[in-house]
């Protein structure tokens, strides 16, 4: 099985056991919530429960999509730069430099860049939203934010206060709850983001998180290019990442004390000298592969506290106040579409939820 037929495969078990405990009447939702949050309440924060489930397996959608876009564009980058050698040249500095500015290649320089960027952001995306399910289903606290503002950073530091070593050392878990099962169910669950590096190299998951971090809110870095040759000759170009997202890259050159002034690699060793696909493909896979592990836990935590719901009542702090207004005067740009009034669509499992939160009009 795929990683992500296993993933799905995960999701799916913990939706069902979700939707088994679901109040599908008007201002419904989980039913042993509603003693601590409310009717309105437990109906909007099911809605958004699922909203997590779906977005989280649709970001790995996207992610695998912009894997094979990348690599596409990469090969037709290639290919292109190959119909412009006239006969006799060959693949050498003088040939790129009479490359630049040529607009094809620059269009699927920058359909890379952009496909490399959307997969690490949609990884991350991933992370984030089960990152925020955890923390609904272990009922964690919100002492400031709602879970509308919570991110996997969140769910690590919470985490990272149960002490999931424990587990490692095979002692008995602590009494988290006055209910042990939930307390083993948290503590498995607490696990996972702090071993990450069982799902892939060392620091993988590190690494993916502050290199999408310095892509979307730094200056952006020059992207290096490497070059294997092929059996005729030929070369093929890789857009290759940089190893250390924390710096800026110029930053890494000028360093003094970088080991790569001492090493025979020279520069090399500030890259990771590896198929940018192949990288991209492996983390897709360690994200799924967490996930997965994610959800199986997920679903047993859901199960123990369904039998036991008075050992963490879901606090009422996650959701935000419905009668706190928030006004914005934005309107948008342009031209205001002509549309008519009339009935929306939607599939019955939408349906079914907007339902649940209150949203129709008879209700």
């Amino acid at each position: 099985m795929s990683e992500i037929a296993q993933l799905k495969t995960a999701a799916d078990r913990f939706t069902t056991e979700v939707d088994n405990d679901i109040d599908y009447s008007a201002h419904g939702g989980v039913r042993w919530w509603k003693n601590s949050l409310g009717k309105d309440n437990a109906g909007l924060l099911t809605s958004y429960l699922d909203a997590l489930v779906k977005g989280v397996t649709q970001s790995i959608d996207d992610a695998i999509f912009s894997i094979d876009e990348f690599a596409e564009s990469q090969k037709r980058w290639n290919y292109t730069a190959s119909q412009l050698m006239t006969a006799g040249q060959k693949w050498n500095l003088d040939f790129l430099r009479s490359t630049y500015g040529n607009p094809k290649l620059e269009r699927r320089t920058r359909l890379m860049t952009m496909h490399s960027e959307q997969c690490l952001s949609n990884l991350v995306t991933a992370q984030d939203r089960i990152g925020a399910l955890a923390l609904i289903v272990a009922g964690w606290d919100f002492k400031r934010d709602t879970v509308l503002k919570a991110a996997w950073n969140q769910f690590a530091g919470a985490a990272k206060k149960l002490n999931p070593a424990e587990l490692s050392a095979g002692s008995t878990p602590k009494a988290i709850t006055k209910d042990p099962d939930v307390s083993a169910a948290l503590l498995k669950l607490a696990y996972i983001p702090e071993h990450s590096d069982d799902y892939g190299p060392c620091e993988w998951l590190k690494w993916l998180r502050e290199t999408r971090n310095s892509q979307i809110h730094r200056a952006r870095s020059l992207r290096p290019v490497l070059h294997e040759e092929n059996r005729d000759g030929s070369y093929f170009y890789h857009n290759v990442f940089w190893k250390d997202p924390s710096r800026f890259f110029i930053q890494s050159l000028a360093s003094r004390d970088q080991p790569y002034r001492k090493k025979e690699r020279g520069l090399y060793s500030l890259l990771l000298v590896r198929d940018p696909v192949e990288v991209m493909q492996g983390l897709y896979e360690s994200t799924c592969a967490m996930l997965s592990d994610l959800f199986i836990h997920l679903t047993g935590l859901w199960v123990a506290r369904r039998k036991a719901p008075g050992a963490v009542p879901q606090p009422l702090s996650q959701w935000p106040d419905l009668g706190s207004k928030v006004s914005w005067c934005f309107d948008g740009y342009g031209r205001e579409l002509k549309v008519r009034p009339g009935t929306v669509v939607l599939n019955p499992s939408d349906s079914r939820l907007l339902r649940v939160a209150g949203v129709f009009d008879d209700q």
